[in-house]
């Protein structure tokens, strides 16, 4: 019978990961690393986490669980609205109230042999978008292998993963971590199946799975200021070349956060539809000056389009983005300023910019 461990075989991301070495992160001097916690209060926590409608201990109201065994201040676990969007997409419905990092700190303190790896080796190397509400995941070279059934554990995977580990410190642990392109590999193919979920946009004529993974890969690509053609050299043997090609068709390394890929993906769908070039990170100069850049537009139509943040809630910002936008919109083109919300219902812009395409389009014909 052939051993149940999945060894790592043929990899071939070495020489592209020494390139990536210093996106390697360590632990936040800022915060507090997970603390014991013993007893019935030990209990009563795990009660409150895994069955919530008991009634809640003094405990939970101060503390959160990071595991079975380490705790952190009430204060440093996540949104409870974000939390519970993100449970409801999980696949299992697991709401993770603790930081992706306090977690993998909590779970490789009891078993210091194993390999930070997928969502929780993301983190690590400097892709921490995703992590939060993913499983903490582990590569062990033997024991146990199991999907976490709750907030309190560990997805654990066999794997062989000898001479391919890299190392950081985590507060007082030194952990391992599995290599930077394995990562983003497994990260794809994780998001590609299914395995793990976050509430996603529509874009038309995508599968949200899809949608998720080209988020994914557009964040390894900005963040690491790689393309590609990195991620086909060393895709085999963690993801078939034809899925992975689905991806990195539609990925592109201009977007600088998930929103601008949703923006990308969605105006692209109209674009396409109405025969235009597109272009991400499209400069807009005005007498030879450059006002702005946008997230996706084009340049013979005069579209651009932004996807503005919180942080254009600020007053100052509000008025600097009025100027801007009406300094190129003098200049004859035409804008589209995207929230959140309008990301969430596509039908409330993309027939507004198929119409803008279709009367300048009107105009430079008459």
């Amino acid at each position: 019978m052939p051993d149940e461990r999945t060894v790592v075989v043929d990899y071939r991301g070495t020489e592209i990961d020494r390139r990536l070495s210093h996106h390697l992160q360590g632990d936040d001097l800022h915060r507090q690393a997970p603390v014991p916690c013993r007893g019935k209060v030990v209990e009563a926590a795990f009660q409150t986490t895994v069955y919530p409608s008991e009634p809640a201990e003094e405990f939970a109201r101060r503390f959160r669980l990071a595991s079975p065994d380490l705790c952190v201040p009430a204060e440093s676990a996540r949104n409870d609205k974000l939390v519970m969007s993100q449970g409801e997409a999980h696949p299992r419905r697991i709401k993770y109230w603790v930081p992706a990092v306090d977690r993998i700190y909590a779970h490789l303190s009891i078993r210091p042999r194993a390999v930070a790896a997928v969502w929780s080796a993301a983190m690590l190397w400097g892709v921490p978008e995703f992590s939060d509400s993913a499983d903490t995941v582990l590569f062990n070279r033997g024991g146990d292998k199991r999907v976490a059934r709750h907030s309190l554990e560990p997805t654990l995977l066999r794997r062989d993963m000898t001479g391919l580990t890299w190392s950081t410190t985590l507060w007082d642990l030194q952990v391992r971590v599995a290599p930077p392109m394995m990562t983003a590999l497994h990260c794809i193919r994780s998001a590609l199946l299914g395995t793990h979920r976050r509430p996603v946009p529509e874009v038309p004529g995508l599968d949200p799975d899809l949608v998720r993974a080209v988020q994914v890969a557009d964040r390894f690509m900005h963040v690491w200021q790689i393309g590609p053609e990195e991620f086909r050299a060393c895709a085999s043997p963690f993801i078939a070349a034809g899925r992975l090609d689905s991806v990195l068709r539609l990925a592109d390394a201009g977007a600088e956060s998930v929103p601008e890929t949703t923006t990308r993906l969605q105006a692209v769908t109209v674009f396409k539809g109405k025969d235009c070039a597109w272009t991400t990170q499209l400069k807009i100069r005005v007498d030879d000056r450059l006002i702005s850049v946008a997230d996706v537009g084009c340049v013979e139509l005069k579209i651009a389009i932004f996807y503005d943040g919180e942080h254009h809630l600020k007053r100052r910002q509000r008025d600097k983005d009025f100027a801007r936008c009406h300094e190129i919109q003098s200049a004859g083109w035409t804008v589209i300023v995207l929230t959140a919300g309008m990301l969430h219902e596509p039908e409330r812009w993309l027939p507004d910019l198929a119409g803008y395409i279709d009367r300048i389009r009107a105009r430079q014909v008459g």
